[in-house]
């Protein structure tokens, strides 16, 4: 017998009530069957994926960060002495911390984890906020060559917030679904070849430009 029970016959139906079988998996990890883990898992798939690739964003931006540093580390040690240089750490250092919160957010986005949910949150209503204000304040200015920027900013902020924040944001971190997860491993969102490739020739000509970089600022300052 399956384990979402119908609506009891005497309760009037809401077509707007989120069905049972979500209430009662973003409540608990409630127990399904295996055909209504992989119904489940489809549906929610792409919202599914949508979310992890935040995280990969978030990995994106620890890959450059780490870059950074190490580049930045090589540089100073070839070239900078004295008060400079720790200047330049206490700089290094911050590129350290955003590199650890972007490694730390990918890696509890991918994995749908709550407390990165809920912190990723709490810095894009942050970014929206200071956004919006900043609209507010280029309005009053009448500097209006930044509005096309700031309206792409407040559109990508306001999109990453409903894929935290709605239904099936709550749906996709939920305990129910984790344990949906774990029972339809073999359900895997398919990415596009041609959208690989193109990701590692970014990561490719990213690394490869900031590698010459970096040894052309060391050649440049042995031959001073």
């Amino acid at each position: 017998m399956s384990s979402f029970d119908p609506s009891p016959a005497h309760e009037p139906l809401n077509p707007y009530a989120a069905p049972v079988t979500e209430v009662r998996l973003i409540q608990s990890d409630f127990d399904v069957d295996n055909s209504e883990a992989e119904a489940v898992r489809r549906l929610y798939l792409s919202h599914e994926a949508a979310v992890k690739s935040i995280g990969l964003l978030h990995y994106l931006g620890a890959f450059f960060g780490t870059i950074a540093v190490v580049g930045t580390l090589v540089v100073l040690a070839a070239s900078v002495r004295g008060e400079a240089l720790s200047l330049a750490m206490v700089g290094v250092a911050t590129y350290c911390v955003i590199t650890g919160v972007n490694y730390a957010l990918g890696y509890g986005l991918r994995r749908l984890q709550p407390w990165a949910r809920w912190t990723e949150v709490t810095f894009f209503l942050f970014g929206l906020l200071s956004t919006f204000a900043m609209m507010i304040g280029m309005f009053i200015i009448k500097s209006a060559e930044v509005a096309i920027p700031t309206i792409v900013g407040i559109t990508i902020y306001s999109y990453v917030l409903y894929l935290l924040l709605s239904p099936k944001g709550a749906m996709v971190f939920s305990p129910g679904y984790q344990a949906i997860i774990e029972k339809t491993p073999h359900i895997k969102y398919k990415t596009s070849w041609i959208v690989k490739l193109a990701i590692a020739i970014f990561f490719g000509v990213i690394t490869l430009a900031v590698v010459l970089g970096v040894i052309g600022a060391m050649v440049g300052n042995v031959n001073r």
